[in-house]
């Protein structure tokens, strides 16, 4: 179990620091406020307030019981519901409110338990205070009175009915007001004390004291993780990916089921942590979710820390941002003198420096993905611990890898970047909708689930994902918007060149493909790809203005075909392409000698081999694109120069 180590020293190390964020302290959650309650330090009512929601995360104390509590009566210590803290609950509900929570015994309960804190010699000025107010049971009056809660004709919590004739409580927000969280704020004389409960560190210290004394108090067992005699844990923490979670991470209350039957008399002798080890790894692991996770909304959770909280590069995303690309003087493009490659392995490797710069020399980095088995269950779908310098020579490594040159909307050209495995996931498995490629969140999670170990590890790219893209790229037809083709082609390209550096590990290759266009390669699907290149671009040339905003090219109308026969497939998209040659005049001559030039470098059994091309053969088409417009902008600029 050494993620739990290792986040347990997070806790160790990082709680407490002065003058920045911490994890929270152990017996601390966080609950959304709706309400807030101010009294004097004498437990006399001042005011109430609603509170906005950007402000409503509250620090509260909790129990083992009231943090994991799913229905049962089980009071958080200070701050909580409205029918916890109002002794006087049951005046202003009926049968037509929520009848659930109309029972004495929230109370009762709450109200017992906060006087034996109040009572403790951990007591603390804000407990007293709240306890000496509450047990008044007039919080609801006054909170009436004040016209913090609305109340019907009938002297009850008010109810409204929509247009669909549906009674329903008036809310606080989407909160019905009769189950509105409060929080206090105590008024001190001494106006250098805290005010806000919530953030007041005396009072987390008072709680931490007060129960952890309860805790010694009872029984003791081994705790697995730290080998000592320590007061056990039976309910581990839930709201781990956020103050709504209702998830675990750790659970071994399954009495009614078969978890541990047959093996076991109990959970905890499947697995028995105190409740220190396990609320501080708990909170570290809520702490880094919340300082530097990458999310999903399907719920899918990545965190990648080092054991100093060193900065770590973005593992999901390419290698230059649009904000570092726009900072560069000369980025990678295809006009870069020293060769493109040379110049983006430079820049990377400075940023990778900058990184490695600043670990220590036995630097650990962990990568951790969380993700919802279940509604209530969390489960750990990958989970990595990586030297610091291995890690970075990884990513490294998928950059350069992964390189390709990628049209930038912005700045109007190709430039030379990796490719980020959001984008990966969304054009091997999206499909264009509206003009965009978009995929649903729960496949792309999954998909780039299985991308990170490429990225962290440096595991092979998975062969599915690739020939995936290149059955995409070979289908244009499938994209009403050229430049989503366009980027779906880039993508397959990129990860052709990735697959080549992984067979080449392997020693199934001699070198990886290269960016640009490589007049020495014979590989017939390669050379194909060049001819389905020329023959795109000779019929494009030939339109007037109205038919390239209409039409399609054969090249791209039989694409499809075309790589799964290409010699049959090449004779009627040269046969159609005639009309357009015969109107190329003199320049006919140029393209003729490109098609002799290419099928020149086949034998005439290559040539003739109409089965299906390799995924190399949209590196040629690539390539030879890249090649005749280069050409053509450099033609354009010569002849500018004359000019001049």
């Amino acid at each position: 179990m050494s993620w739990t180590q290792e986040l347990y020293k997070i806790y160790e190390t990082n709680i407490g620091k002065p003058d920045c964020e911490t994890p929270l302290p152990i017996s601390h959650s966080t609950a959304q406020a709706q309400l807030e309650v101010t009294v004097d330090e004498n437990g006399n009512f001042i005011s109430a307030s609603v509170i906005p929601k950007k402000g409503s995360t509250t620090i509260i104390p909790v129990t083992e019981d009231s943090e994991t509590r799913t229905g049962k009566i089980a009071p958080m210590p200070l701050a909580d519901k409205i029918f916890y803290l109002a002794g006087d609950y049951r005046r202003y509900v009926d049968e037509r409110h929520n009848n659930k929570y109309n029972d004495e015994r929230y109370y009762s309960k709450y109200i017992s338990k906060l006087e034996k804190w109040s009572n403790s010699e951990h007591s603390h000025p804000a407990v007293n205070a709240i306890y000496t107010y509450l047990k008044k049971g007039c919080l609801m009056k006054d909170l009436t009175d004040h016209g913090t809660l609305v109340l019907g004709e009938d002297g009850k919590l008010l109810l409204e009915t929509n247009k669909n004739g549906k009674v329903s409580e008036k809310g606080i927000g989407k909160t019905p007001q009769s189950e509105a969280f409060i929080r206090f704020r105590i008024n001190y004389s001494d106006i250098s004390l805290e005010t806000a409960t919530w953030r007041d560190k005396t009072l987390y210290d008072s709680f931490i004291g007060f129960y952890n004394e309860r805790l010694i108090k009872g029984t003791t067992e081994l705790c697995y993780a730290t080998g000592k005699m320590l007061p056990p844990v039976r309910k581990h923490p839930k709201k781990i990916r956020s103050s709504r979670d209702n998830a675990k991470l750790i659970s071994t209350n399954d009495e009614d089921g078969f978890s541990f039957r047959g093996r076991f008399l109990d959970g905890n002798e499947a697995l028995s942590v105190s409740y220190d080890f396990s609320g501080k790894m708990h909170r570290a692991l809520r702490w880094l979710i919340e300082r530097q996770s990458i999310s999903f909304r399907s719920g899918l959770v990545i965190i990648v820390w080092a054991s100093s909280l060193a900065p770590l590069p973005d593992i999901t995303k390419s290698a230059l941002s649009e904000e570092e690309i726009d900072e560069f003087d000369e980025f990678p493009d295809e006009n870069v003198h020293q060769g493109p490659v040379a110049a983006y392995c430079d820049i990377l490797r400075k940023m990778i420096f900058g990184y490695e710069s600043k670990f220590t020399s036995d630097e650990k980095v962990m990568v951790m993905a969380l993700d919802s088995a279940s509604e209530g269950r969390l489960s750990i779908s990958m989970y990595e611990e990586l030297q610091g310098a291995d890690f970075l020579a990884n990513i490294e490594r998928w950059h350069e890898e992964t390189v390709w040159f990628h049209f930038n909307s912005k700045h109007q050209k190709n430039i030379m970047n990796s490719t980020g495995v959001y984008d990966i996931a969304l054009r091997t498995f999206g499909s264009e909708q509206n003009g965009k490629i978009e995929l649903a969140e729960k496949l792309q999670s999954e998909v780039v689930l299985r991308l990170i170990p490429c990225v962290v590890n440096g595991q092979p790219l998975p062969a599915d994902i690739m020939h995936r893209l290149v059955r995409n790229a070979s289908n244009p037809l499938a994209y009403k918007n050229a430049g989503n083709h366009r980027a779906v082609l880039e993508t397959a390209c990129a990860m052709i060149r990735k697959h080549s550096a992984d067979m080449v590990r392997k020693n199934q290759r001699k070198e990886v493909f290269g960016v640009g266009y490589d007049e020495n390669e014979t590989n017939r699907s390669y050379l194909y790809g060049c001819l389905l290149a020329i023959a795109d671009k000779a019929e494009r040339d030939n339109y007037d203005e109205e038919d390239k905003r209409k039409r399609v090219t054969n090249a791209r109308r039989f694409w499809r075909n075309f790589s799964q026969k290409p010699y049959q497939t090449y004779g009627v998209i040269y046969d159609r392409l005639s009309p357009y040659l015969n109107k190329a005049g003199g320049t006919r001559v140029i393209y003729d000698k490109l098609f002799e030039e290419i099928i020149g470098k086949m034998s005439a059994e290559e040539f003739c081999d109409n089965s299906p091309l390799e995924p190399i053969y949209l590196l040629g088409y690539y390539h030879f694109t890249q090649k005749m417009f280069e050409k053509k902008e450099k033609e354009a600029a010569d002849k500018g120069a004359k000019e001049e």
